[in-house]
């Protein structure tokens, strides 16, 4: 079998995980979230509660939690 290179092992692995959320999807989501709830600023927690149970690992937390401030802000 011929070696294989970081880029090789990305490519095999990243099939596996699941595909992160865009900036763009993830605001629209955060968006849809917030209008639902009327949810404002001291909601941060039940905002981000209900990203994680409706799609789990699909998004970056530190990304979602800085698009929260923004869109609140």
């Amino acid at each position: 079998a011929k070696e294989m290179n970081n880029e090789d092992e990305i490519k095999i692995l990243s099939e596996y995980l699941p595909t992160l959320l865009g900036e763009k999807q993830l605001e629209t989501l955060i968006l849809g979230i917030i209008n639902k709830n009327n949810y404002t600023m001291s909601d941060m927690g039940k905002i981000m509660g209900e990203l994680k149970q409706n799609f789990g690992s699909t998004y970056d937390g530190k990304m979602a939690s800085n698009l929260i401030k923004k869109i609140l802000s």
